[in-house]
Order: C-alpha cells, then structure tokens, then sequence
C-alpha cells in the first residue's frame, strides 16, 4: 500500500509507516478486496480515495478516508485521530478459555493465573477492578496479594503486543484499558 502526497511523491517516510501498523493504509477502491477482512478483524482502515472515484460508504467509527493527493502530514493526523477514536470503540478483549486473550484478531498465550485474573480485567475494561475481586475470581489458587503482583507483571508484558495495558490505581486495583500511544511526532 502507497500513498501518493501533494508534491506528487510516492510513499511514506519509513518512520511513518511504523508509526501507523496498527492503522492499515488502503487504496479504495483498488485494494478494496482486502477490506472486509480487516473490517472482520477490527482493524481500523485508513482508505485513500483515487481523485475521480465516488468516496466509500458506510465508514464507522474505526474508518476514515481521504481524498489523493494527500500530505504526509494530512495522512498521519487522520490515522492518529483513527486510531484513537477506533480504540475507544473498539471490541473487548476476549479470554478464550483455552489459554488464550484476542484482542483485534491478535492473541497471546496466558498462564491458568494469569487467565483468571485477565478475564475479570477484560470483563471489567477500563474500569477498577480491586485485589479482593481478584482474589475470589482465582478460587483454588489461593493467589496472595504478592502473587497478584506477580502476575499483573507478567500481564504487562505478555498483553503489550496486543495494545492493551494493564494500570494500576493506587490503593484502589487495577484495571485494563487499550493503548493509545501517539508516537508521531509533526515533521520538520
């Protein structure tokens, strides 16, 4: 996928293109095959629309386009402002069950503890969820508050890749909630 600025180049700085991985980038209605997988996934879609073609209907929450030729600049505001507003609406995490949380047609493998403990955060996203209701919700472990820690630590880690983070509030729990990073920083 390229994107073809205002000064007729073609591309993406290599620093951009990083920065938007978690934002696909399309050409409508060129690459338009590809769109109902990403839309399947629940991954936010950044449609660049050809100058002589109608603009794409049925755009939601987590899609946006913009009409060629475009700036760099008008690309990566739009896909920051998408990316957020994507990750305020977006599907909850999902504890499989079966050692597993899927997060935006991403998964991750999970400990039985941290299972438990992740299902309860999800269940409850972005929202506080205290040591005590973890406690309960790990019946048969017998997970003591150090071992909670332990675990949300582990969790961290382990729930990075998928763009979710657990916090902690002091002296209240935990709660977990979708990263919204914006790495972007204006070009010069």
């Amino acid at each position: 996928m390229t994107v073809v600025t205002g000064d007729g180049h073609t591309g993406l700085s290599a620093a951009l293109q990083a920065a938007l991985l978690d934002v696909a980038i399309l050409r409508w209605p060129e690459e338009s095959a590809v769109l109902s997988d990403l839309r399947a996934a629940g991954t936010p879609r950044l449609l660049l629309v050809s100058p002589d073609e109608p603009a794409p209907a049925g755009t939601g929450c987590d899609e946006d386009w913009v009409r060629l030729p475009t700036s760099d600049d008008d690309v990566r505001v739009r896909a920051v402002a998408l990316a957020a507003r994507a990750s305020r609406h977006s599907h909850r995490p999902q504890v499989k069950g079966d050692g597993r949380i899927t997060y935006r047609g991403r998964w991750v493998a999970l400990s039985e503890g941290e299972e438990h403990l992740c299902r309860i955060l999800a269940d409850q996203l972005g929202e506080v969820v205290a040591p005590e209701a973890m406690v309960a919700v790990s019946a048969g472990q017998n997970l003591s508050s150090g071992a909670i820690r332990l675990h949300i630590m582990r969790l961290r880690k382990r729930l990075q890749p998928l763009g979710l983070a657990v916090r902690t509030v002091r002296s209240r729990g935990y709660l977990m909630e979708a990263q919204v990073e914006s790495p972007y920083e204006p070009s010069q």
